[in-house]
């Protein structure tokens, strides 16, 4: 009965600033408390950070206040949703012997939620994308060193509880979105990243990498955001669309007549440069028609030999055939197809 009154009182509770506190409880509690859910490692920097940004010395053995347990509170929640997280901070806060009861109750259950915290991020670490994770409040509480790595961030905004707002004032202030004015810029950010929404692009980073980023909001609140390097990809891509853009220029400007068909019959043309054009005496209401529908060759069935020996080979060289102009004059051609 006392557990599950408990239980009940947490639900009914007061906002952090009406609650009372046990005249125990110190910043210790809150600390291993952390622990259970964060690991040591970022229980510890988290209270640092929270008593760097309070102008407060470490100290463990200091009493708690209102603003302690709210930040504690949100970084549970990060790990374990709102509603257990604050089960487990009005156990911790709690007088004594009630707090003994339900830190019992729940030690098999956070147990559970540590070793798959542990399994979530051995997961996410060994994916070769960035990836992060922000809460309904716009704070990290997921994330890999790939994220890291990619967008240049500090080891030590690797931390459950780093702002969005801290990200995106170190990016700017380092001239990641260009020139810009910083606090206009942060406040833009932040202000799109509170919407919530579905997004997809491409950033090319002050070094010259280029991101792809992609991210999908999540159902209680927040985002999650995957980052990817494109930047061999566009190389790609750009070099492709430089030899194409080669290739179509010497094709045009070949005084030779030359075509570019299908390998799939009926063998439609799919482009001709304009010596094709001027040497046939044809127009463009060629493309996409096959040439025996509008009486190219002489002879239709080496029309279909040629293609076929070409898709079949690669290659069909300097064979002479009887081609039919527009104008429906006939004169042998040599043709050759690769």
């Amino acid at each position: 009965a006392e557990q599950a009154s408990a239980f009940v009182d947490v639900y009914a509770a007061p906002p952090p600033t009406a609650r009372k506190f046990a005249a125990d409880v110190s910043w210790q509690d809150l600390s291993v408390l952390l622990m259970r859910f964060l690991g040591s490692k970022a229980a510890t920097r988290s209270l640092d950070d929270y008593a760097a940004r309070q102008g407060l010395p470490v100290n463990l053995q200091a009493p708690i206040d209102a603003n302690l347990v709210a930040h504690v509170e949100k970084l549970i929640a990060g790990a374990v949703g709102s509603c257990l997280a604050r089960v487990v901070v009005a156990a911790t806060v709690k007088e004594r012997q009630n707090r003994d009861d339900m830190m019992h109750l729940l030690s098999d259950a956070s147990t559970q939620i540590e070793m798959q915290w542990e399994r979530l991020q051995e997961a996410v670490q060994n994916i070769n994308q960035g990836i992060s994770m922000f809460d309904a409040d716009l704070r990290l509480v997921v994330w890999n060193q790939r994220f890291l790595e990619l967008l240049d961030f500090p080891d030590s905004f690797g931390n459950v509880g780093t702002s969005f707002e801290t990200l995106a004032r170190f990016n700017a202030q380092r001239g990641e979105y260009g020139p810009c004015e910083v606090e206009d810029m942060v406040a833009k950010l932040v202000r799109n990243a509170r919407e919530f929404k579905s997004h997809q692009f491409e950033r090319t980073r002050p070094n010259g990498r280029i991101l792809e980023i992609s991210g999908k909001p999540l159902p209680s609140g927040g985002f999650v955001s995957t980052y990817s390097d494109i930047t061999d990809r566009k190389r790609i891509e750009s070099e492709l669309q430089e030899s194409e853009a080669r290739f179509s220029a010497i094709f045009q400007l070949s005084p030779v007549p030359m075509g570019i068909t299908s390998t799939q019959a009926p063998f439609p043309g799919l482009q001709f440069n304009d010596a094709w054009f001027r040497t046939f005496k044809r127009g463009p209401e060629v493309l996409g028609r096959s040439c025996t529908a509008y009486g190219l060759w002489s002879h239709p069935q080496m029309r279909t030999a040629f293609m076929e020996t070409v898709r079949d080979t690669g290659e069909y060289l300097g064979h002479e055939v009887l081609m039919r102009r527009g104008d429906q004059t006939a004169a042998p051609r040599e043709a050759t197809g690769i």
